[in-house]
């Protein structure tokens, strides 16, 4: 009996560490029981499968964060042509930024 948050992140290969030994013991019985119904496999061992790691924080400065804040204030869904311009003046990623104003969307919202 796995989550449904567990198998989807499964599904997208998103599993963290702890994850990860929870679904090891019920992919080791799934897999036996794939091998036995067909040809003799061997069962990829704990220090085989391969854990994908998350992308580290994305610190942002005080200046590139009051930018970020004005351009909001005036604008708080920028398209993907603004969000390009502030990547190209701001240098830190076009998802980064994508998430940010995501992020402060929300916090909006539960302030409002």
């Amino acid at each position: 009996p796995l989550s449904q948050t567990t198998i989807c992140r499964f599904e997208a290969q998103q599993l963290s560490d702890n994850n990860c030994i929870k679904i090891h013991k019920v992919l080791e019985k799934w897999m036996r029981s794939v091998n036995s119904s067909s040809s003799k496999q061997p069962v990829p061992t704990k220090s085989k499968v391969a854990v994908k790691r998350r992308k580290k924080r994305t610190t942002i400065d005080a200046t590139r964060l009051g930018q970020l804040e004005a351009y909001f204030a005036r604008q708080p869904k920028p398209s993907a042509a603004d969000i390009a311009k502030l990547d190209d003046s701001l240098q830190l990623g076009k998802e980064v930024i994508r998430v940010w104003f995501c992020n402060r969307r929300q916090k909006h919202r539960r302030s409002a």
